[in-house]
């Protein structure tokens, strides 16, 4: 019996095989035939098979045929029955089983829960031996192995015998200096610590005893002068206070800094201080930044920023235009800097002002009631300055909106309005074709002319 892995997606591992001779003697094959055969998966209903049927040679092997399968028709685990009827053909009947592993899997028939004999695969089963992967038994029960790193507290207390303990004291004082040198390493310490120390010129001489080439360890006599170099500079950190410009110093270093936590009152006068150190005084000073950080009462850094009126000062971005401006920074409030000034401080533009129309506090852009000369550059810096203006059209609103009771001085363009306002009442009421429709009562003498009568 055929067997197949279930749901195979392999199309040549879905073949099923079958003879087909002829009806009327049972014995001689049958070449060319052609047709639908049935399949039945485990005992379930009769159905036509959608697999193609193909003969293998009709020469060399005639009467042999296979139908290729299709992997929906394996999908149940258990029989499957084949059936094919031809006109001239002896029914035939093959049948396979599917099962759920791969027949054609050598290593583990597609069992998951087998991972493969394969030492050196990931996932895979180890097998004894010496290769690579492989795990060594030196006899049953043992394990050869080199630990390559152990869980913490894996060796604990008494795991390691006394005289192991031993063997590693043994081994750590009697290791050779000359070994274990590294730099910064413990032994490399040890060895400038101790190996280097300086050693009495005369046998069994303590340090404490002085001779010609040996220090002792308390200094009991002056020291008359000392070799260039002997004192290092941590020899005298923090060790009392030292006068450079004491008497007695008859050259200054050639190189020396200063680190000090406070000064004495006037240690620096102002011949301690060269030009270029007033220099980069002054420039800190100006160049600081007027931020809130120098807001205390009455100093010249507040009055000074409070002076300029800046309430927002940075650059432009986008593509700014005569009348639109993006900022990189501003106001999340819409119309906050309505009739502000903003002043344009660097580029093409530098110390033009104009007076805020609108502004958008989400997309930060800023329209002026007054188109500029020419647009300004995206990375120019402007400020925006809390003076109150009111813009060109707010001006022209309040004129033409102003009650007439209040501007009615004689000769006055309010006395005008007025009075063309009384003229207006006083008009017929209707106009033809620009000209007057009324009733003429009475005409003066010789206002009609010959030219004014028409033919």
């Amino acid at each position: 019996m055929q067997l197949f892995q279930i749901s195979e997606g392999t199309a040549v591992q879905r073949r099923l095989f079958f003879h087909a001779v002829d009806a009327t003697d049972g014995i001689t094959p049958e070449t060319g035939l052609t047709g639908t055969g049935f399949v039945s998966e485990n005992g379930a209903a009769v159905v036509a098979s959608s697999g193609s049927l193909v003969e293998l040679n009709a020469t060399t092997m005639p009467g042999r045929y296979y139908i290729e399968l299709t992997a929906a028709e394996l999908s149940t685990v258990g029989d499957i029955e084949f059936r094919f009827k031809a006109a001239a053909c002896a029914e035939v009947i093959a049948r396979g089983q599917v099962v759920p592993w791969d027949p054609y899997n050598a290593v583990n028939m597609g069992l998951t829960a087998l991972p493969a004999a394969d030492a050196e695969a990931a996932g895979g089963l180890y097998t004894r031996g010496t290769g690579a992967g492989q795990i060594n038994q030196d006899a049953n029960g043992r394990v050869d192995t080199n630990v390559v790193a152990m869980v913490a507290g894996a060796i604990a207390s008494g795991v390691i015998s006394a005289a192991e303990l031993t063997n590693i004291e043994d081994e750590i004082w009697d290791a050779l200096k000359s070994a274990h040198i590294v730099a910064n390493s413990f032994g490399d310490f040890l060895d400038i610590e101790v190996s280097t120390r300086l050693a009495p010129t005369t046998a069994a001489r303590t340090l404490d005893i002085l001779a010609t080439g040996e220090v002792p360890i308390d200094f009991d006599t002056s020291i008359g002068s000392l070799a260039a170099a002997q004192i290092e500079a941590a020899a005298l950190n923090g060790k009392g206070d030292w006068n450079i410009g004491k008497a007695g110093y008859t050259a200054a270093p050639t190189a020396a800094s200063i680190v000090a936590a406070s000064f004495g009152a006037g240690a620096i006068d102002a011949n301690a201080l060269n030009a270029d150190a007033v220099a980069e005084i002054a420039d800190g000073v100006w160049d600081e930044d007027l931020s809130t950080g120098h807001n205390t009462a009455d100093s010249a850094a507040r009055l000074t920023r409070l002076g300029g009126l800046i309430l927002n000062e940075t650059t432009l971005t986008g593509t700014p235009t005569t009348t639109s401006f993006t900022m990189n920074a501003g106001s999340a409030t819409n119309n906050f800097y309505n009739d502000m000034e903003i002043l344009f401080i660097t580029g093409a533009l530098a110390g033009l002002s104009r007076i805020v129309d609108t502004y958008n506090g989400t997309s930060k852009i800023i329209t002026v009631d007054e188109a500029t000369p020419v647009a300004p550059s995206s990375t120019d810096e402007i400020a925006i300055r809390t003076i109150h203006k009111h813009t060109r059209s707010q001006i022209a609103d309040a004129i033409w909106e102003e009650a007439q009771a209040d501007h009615i001085v004689a000769g006055s363009f309010g006395e005008i309005a007025i009075e063309t306002a009384d003229i207006q009442t006083r008009l017929p009421a209707a106009l033809v074709g620009g000209a007057m429709d009324s009733d003429v009562s009475v005409i003066q003498s010789g206002v009609i002319t010959a030219a004014v009568i028409a033919n």
